[in-house]
């Protein structure tokens, strides 16, 4: 028997299925006969779906004890505290250049914070930094004074504000003159002075161009030293 319903939309085979409905798998084509072959393929595949949402519910409820045990573990809370402020505020860099021996030599690798928050611009005189320089290369020196502060170099000896400073560095050959250093600006300069591209040739360097603060010489091994 063949029939339609008012609107047109929906036919019936000779099987009485209606050929528009896949909810089961696909329309019916009412001009072929019954296929048991394919009905078996169809349910099949709706039988699998069950089985393979109760894996993924299983494999959540698993995920879900793993955490809920491992927050309640105060080693596992500090573990991964330290691994999301190693990969988010912790950079690594290079030492290119004697600039900084003996503190830093070449080819030692450092840890270094970075700077994350725009207003967050205070460095310490004596703070290993990294910072870019004019030409854009990342320099690696050490902070010898702030603004508003006056450096006098005499002879080889490093004055900030008429007196002495505690970072005197080593090397000789360093240029005498006197420089102000204008406020939220800095004076970099290498512990090896005789060997240093610093402030005193390249100038006072911006804040915002600092780029993180040394912590740690963590490569070689034997070198291992936390700042």
């Amino acid at each position: 028997m063949r029939g339609s319903s008012s609107s047109g939309n929906v036919r019936y085979g000779d099987h009485g299925y209606a050929a528009d409905d896949v909810s089961y798998g696909g329309a019916f084509d009412d001009a072929r006969p019954y296929d048991s072959n394919r009905n078996n393929n169809v349910n099949v595949r709706n039988s699998s779906a069950p089985k393979q949402m109760g894996d993924q519910e299983a494999l959540a409820r698993r995920m879900g004890k793993f955490w809920k045990r491992g927050l309640r573990n105060p080693l596992f809370d500090v573990t991964l505290a330290l691994i999301i402020f190693v990969l988010v505020f912790m950079r690594s860099f290079l030492v290119p250049s004697e600039s900084m021996v003996p503190t830093l030599q070449v080819g030692d690798r450092l840890f270094s914070i970075a700077r994350y928050f725009p207003n967050d611009h205070t460095y310490a005189k004596g703070d290993i930094v990294c910072f870019q320089a004019p030409s854009g290369d990342v320099y690696v020196k050490r902070v010898v004074a702030q603004g508003g502060d006056k450096v006098e170099i005499v002879g080889d000896t490093l004055y900030v504000n008429g007196e002495k400073s505690p970072y005197q560095g080593t090397g000789t050959g360093l240029v005498q003159k006197s420089w102000n250093v204008p406020e939220g600006y800095y004076f970099m300069m290498g512990d090896n002075r005789g060997n240093s591209q610093d402030s005193r040739f390249i100038g006072c360097i911006a804040a915002n161009k600092v780029i993180s603060r040394v912590v740690a010489v963590y490569w070689p091994i034997n070198r291992f030293t936390v700042f």
